[in-house]
């Protein structure tokens, strides 16, 4: 008995350890994202036409600029979270660890390849032809736009199994993973409805789905500040191998 307490102790600090270096990545990928994809096009992207919108781009390259590498930081860090929850989930359940880090992983190369659109725009920007190259960059982000939209699936698919895993996990609260599910399903009904329901962009549908995404933020600090919280923990069930 005393030799397997020490054992005990230290599956508990690496879990704790795992847990949170984890939370540190999806923390990045919060406070880029948060910037990059929601604060950012608001201020940015503005205008009715192609050329009131080239004007307003012009008029902040630097902000443009910002929101790139922000952006682009988000993706790494993303894919480094998708390796981080594998490794601390993996024994959890070994089948939907690996589908929900393939869901992440599938989406990195897709949000760069998206990104590219907006670094076209930058280097118009930069070239000094934004006002007289206004519906290339209309177009250019017309695409960013679009690519945003497609990658809303696997965005959603992910949180599935990753709620699933909290669920089960025993170190993690329990309501956070529903409200992940949740998300998850938010994110993708929204893809669902912008497709074949009409004018649902302009009701009140697109907030009510977005809504428990605040699961996401909760469980990045959870993690970060609590990790494995010891207080949570519970004998794990073994290792599902499937």
């Amino acid at each position: 008995m005393n030799e397997q307490l020490p054992s005990l102790r230290d599956l508990q600090s690496s879990l704790h350890g795992q847990a949170r270096s984890a939370g540190a990545f999806y923390l990045l990928v919060v406070v880029t994202g948060t910037f990059s994809l929601g604060l950012t096009p608001e201020r940015l992207f503005v205008g009715d036409t192609p050329e009131a919108l080239a004007a307003s781009i012009a008029a902040q390259d630097w902000l443009l600029r910002v929101s790139i590498l922000a952006e682009a930081t988000c993706y790494v860090a993303f894919g480094c979270l998708a390796l981080a929850l594998h490794a601390l989930l993996r024994p959890v359940h070994r089948g939907a660890a690996a589908g929900m880090a393939m869901l992440v992983l599938i989406s990195v190369p897709f949000g760069f390849s998206n990104l590219a659109a907006l670094v076209e725009i930058q280097r118009i920007v930069e070239s000094g032809a934004a006002l007289t190259s206004a519906e290339a960059m209309a177009d250019a982000y017309a695409r960013y736009r679009a690519g945003h939209f497609l990658q809303s699936a696997p965005w959603g698919l992910w949180l599935l199994p990753f709620g699933y895993l909290a669920l089960r996990s025993g170190f993690m609260p329990r309501l956070l993973g529903i409200g992940l599910i949740l998300a998850g399903a938010g994110y993708i009904a929204h893809f669902a409805a912008r497709l074949l329901v009409d004018g649902y962009r302009e009701s009140i549908w697109p907030d009510i789905f977005a809504a428990p995404r605040t699961a996401e933020i909760l469980m990045a600090f959870w993690l970060f500040a609590f990790g494995a919280r010891r207080s949570l923990w519970r004998a794990r069930p073994a290792a599902d191998q499937s």
